[in-house]
């Protein structure tokens, strides 16, 4: 009974294997690094660091499969790279579809999306896809199935970090309740005009009075004064009040003669 049980087990192990190594997989490996960095992260391997992996590029880049489709959890596999950059994934699923991607901290990779189909017979190919295209690249077709022709990913160039000044003036407006204005080319013309309008009569009567007089008198239709100038009706009335006392006083000098 216990020979038997012995038995099956290690026949059901078997198929689980032979099953495992016939399921379609996907290799890849990221190439063109300059020497001078890797030549680094030898040297710092044989020396006490202080920082947890504090030159390990392998542990900076991210391999990630996502299953097309067929998601519904929305599973993402992640892969490790090894001391060659190479990464591998597994039991992929025939008739099924895949998007890889692949990410560095420290390095630019070129490309960094790819389209992966697995077609009935097993066999995976690998395509170039890139950002706001509808389609993937068909004529970057690849067949990645082995780890003899593994997908092939290079560096482009390396990523430099600068710091960046927080609590700035600008950063300030941006935060504040107008920073959606400010934020939005269209929104900051707009706000620019309507407070240029605003503030145009009051700064003309500054710098410009005589204009600022014949705009308004355009806007309103009424004359305006000047500025100094007594009113019309003010020289009117000072003018006979001034004839008429002048009358008087002849008059009154006249009968004390008689």
């Amino acid at each position: 009974m216990i020979f038997n049980t012995v038995i099956g087990t290690l026949l059901l192990l078997l198929n689980v294997s032979i099953a495992a190594a016939k399921s379609p997989s996907l290799f890849g490996k990221i190439d063109g690094f300059p020497s001078e960095y890797l030549d680094a992260q030898k040297e710092a391997q044989g020396k006490p660091s202080r920082v947890l992996n504090g030159i390990n590029y392998q542990s900076r880049i991210k391999a990630s499969l996502i299953p097309i489709k067929t998601n519904k959890e929305f599973k993402v596999f992640d892969a490790p790279l090894n001391r060659n950059f190479e990464f591998s994934f597994d039991q992929l699923v025939p008739g099924s579809e895949y998007q890889l991607l692949v990410s560095s901290y420290d390095f630019k990779l070129n490309p960094e999306r790819f389209r992966v189909i697995v077609d009935d017979e097993g066999v995976v190919r690998a395509y170039q896809e890139l950002l706001h295209k509808e389609s993937y690249n068909v004529t970057s077709e690849k067949v990645v199935g082995s780890s003899t022709t593994p997908l092939s990913i290079k560096v482009g160039s390396v990523k430099e970090y600068y710091e960046v000044k927080s609590g700035s003036l600008w950063d300030m407006v941006l935060n504040s309740p107008f920073g959606f204005i400010f934020a939005n080319t269209m929104y900051t013309i707009i706000f620019g005009v309507c407070c240029s309008i605003m503030a145009a009569p009051y700064i003309l009567s500054w710098v410009a009075p005589d204009f600022a007089s014949e705009f308004e008198e355009v806007r309103t239709g009424k004359p305006v004064p000047q500025q100094g100038a007594p009113p019309a009706e003010a020289i009117g009335s000072s003018g006979g009040s001034s004839t008429g006392s002048t009358a008087g006083r002849a008059i009154h000098n006249a009968r004390q003669r008689k």
